[in-house]
């Protein structure tokens, strides 16, 4: 099941319309909570854009969904529903022909609000939720504790993307609770089932295929930490398995030292290398001084860096595969066992441009010094991949490359009913020459401070 990571409580009635998600979604089975909440199982047939609600900014997502089985807060004549969500992180990526187990609100006009806060997912992952509603719609025993337990494997296609599972069937899970063991094995779904469990910490000690773990989430080999349970409540959750194989090395300059802004990325052998980065996996050393790949399934591997042979000022080198090649068809194949960990896989790499550090100082128009964050950019005339790094008013630049540098300054504002972004102020563009000889370059914001916002009071700036 997916995590959400949260910040506040927020009613299951309605879905979470914003930037991010700020809910708090609970281990518990998802039940309906009121004969007036919607529960169902539907493909959907359609999707489109829509306008905003009243009194909100963002658009909303609407799906024309086939109701292929309800639970709660559909007539059994109805066929079909209207389904709004929002397009932030919390809004569902509903997908034309693909079915959803979809919980959510009932509006005045019988459409239906979710989003991911409600517990909304893909049938393929709500096979556990199914069970629980199926068995209460028959008037049966609910489980205190149920999920599935599926074997994941990294779909190597970025750090975003969803892993692979694969259901473990016929499988024995233990459940330890307060030094009490319980036992059970898991259906041909791969869910496993315990009723009548004690309240307390919950463990699992399931049989675990050969060269596996278990561990806290995919890309972590962190132990899984035991999780509380209730008496008498029915609580879901996922027994995640994953390979145990590791590839670990660093990145190294010509000399010997770790560069800590190295990202590593990571291909099977066979695998085509995509255009885009963000579709690859990747790790980084930037918190210490190594990189390492976990949950490797058996096989064969390529590491490099810098895919894209961008000219990174912060980063001065060519796309380089293990050991220390130009090409992929030259790269060393790094041979991964079952539950194999591979370390000793080091990169030395040679800069091959030169760079230049300049200071960049932000005032408004009446030359006072800017308080508070402002966002400097220097963006290259001539290479978009040589875009500078700017940090605490020191940038990074090439060397050879003219840039031109931005400042904005993003005005914030509090209210009755909260905090948040307003006007933003910018400064003109200041050109920046390897020929010019300066160290330091002026970026004046074309106002005296921020705008007043009439009923808002300005946090920050003047």
């Amino acid at each position: 099941m997916r995590r959400c990571w949260v910040v506040m409580l927020t009613a299951l009635a309605m879905p979470v319309i914003g930037s991010a998600c700020s809910c708090i979604w609970s281990d518990g089975c998802l039940i309906p909570y009121s004969a007036k909440s919607a529960m169902f199982l539907g493909k959907v047939l359609s999707v489109r854009d829509a306008a905003p609600l009243p009194n909100r900014d963002e658009p909303r997502r609407l799906a024309t969904v086939q109701v292929e089985e309800s639970f709660s807060g559909i007539p059994d004549d109805m066929k079909r529903v209207e389904v709004w969500t929002g397009t932030s992180s919390c809004g569902i990526p509903f997908q034309r022909g693909q079915s959803y187990l979809i919980s959510g609100g009932v509006g005045a006009d019988g459409s239906v609000g979710t989003g991911f806060c409600n517990g909304t997912r893909p049938a393929e992952y709500a096979a556990a939720a199914l069970k629980v509603l199926r068995l209460r719609q028959a008037g049966k025993a609910i489980p205190s504790l149920v999920g599935r337990i599926e074997l994941q494997v990294p779909s190597f296609q970025g750090r975003e993307s969803a892993p692979n599972p694969t259901p473990l069937r016929d499988t024995i899970v233990r459940a330890k609770v307060d030094g009490r063991t319980f036992e059970t094995r898991s259906d041909g779904e791969g869910i496993y089932e315990f009723y009548d469990l004690p309240g307390g910490n919950v463990e699992f000690d399931p049989d675990l295929p050969p060269g596996t773990q278990l561990s806290w989430f995919i890309g972590s080999d962190r132990p899984l930490s035991p999780r509380p349970i209730v008496a008498g409540r029915c609580t879901e959750r996922n027994i995640e398995v994953f390979p145990r194989g590791s590839i670990e090395g660093r990145v190294l300059d010509s000399t010997g030292n770790v560069i800590p802004e190295a990202f590593v990325y990571i291909l099977p052998v066979g695998q085509t290398m995509p255009k885009d980065r963000r579709k690859l996996l990747w790790e980084s050393q930037t918190r210490q001084d190594y990189f390492r790949f976990v949950h490797l399934p058996p096989g064969e591997y390529v590491v490099f860096v810098n895919p894209e042979q961008a000219r990174n000022p912060k980063f001065p080198y060519r796309r380089t595969f293990y050991p220390n090649v130009m090409e992929m068809s030259l790269a060393k194949r790094i041979r991964v066992g079952l539950g194999e960990h591979v370390k000793g896989i080091d990169m030395r790499l040679v800069e091959a441009f030169a760079t230049r550090s300049i200071t960049v100082r932000v005032t408004w128009a009446d030359g006072r010094p800017l308080e508070g964050f402002v966002m400097v950019r220097a963006k290259s005339e001539g290479d978009p991949s040589a875009e500078g790094v700017v940090e605490r008013g020191k940038a990074i630049l090439h060397r050879d490359e003219p840039y031109g540098l931005t400042a904005e300054y993003v005005c914030q504002y509090r209210d009755s009913n909260g905090f948040g972004p307003g006007a933003t102020v910018r400064s003109s563009v200041v050109r920046s020459s390897p020929q010019d000889g300066k160290a330091e370059y002026v970026l004046v914001l074309n106002a005296n401070g921020c705008p007043q916002v009439e009923g808002k009071v300005l946090m920050e700036g003047r």
